[in-house]
């Protein structure tokens, strides 16, 4: 079994529009990481669809969904949720959150 051990699941609302989403939350750190102003993202996006194709395409069974860095306590539970109420869905071997 192939299992990626480091994965990021972001909502619709995040691969949107990244820089929309951080500005309309207050995470200017988040942004910078992902987005920064002076060189190219290493993010690549995907929404759920994408990422299980592109799992599929590499021969990857499953993933670990990894916490990311939010400055906003209320993303962070928001985060977790998320993970339990619906990301879930996609083939998961465990979720990790660090902060």
């Amino acid at each position: 079994m192939i299992v990626d051990a480091h994965t990021h699941r972001y909502p619709d609302e995040v691969t949107a529009n990244p820089t929309a989403f951080a500005r309309r939350t207050m995470e200017p750190i988040w942004l910078q990481m992902v987005a920064p102003s002076k060189q190219p993202s290493l993010q690549g996006w995907s929404d759920r669809k994408t990422m299980l194709q592109d799992m599929d395409d590499a021969g990857v069974q499953s993933c670990l969904l990894l916490g990311w860095y939010w400055e906003n306590a209320v993303l962070v539970s928001r985060r977790t949720s998320g993970i339990n109420n619906g990301w879930g869905k996609t083939p998961i071997v465990s979720s990790l959150s660090f902060r």
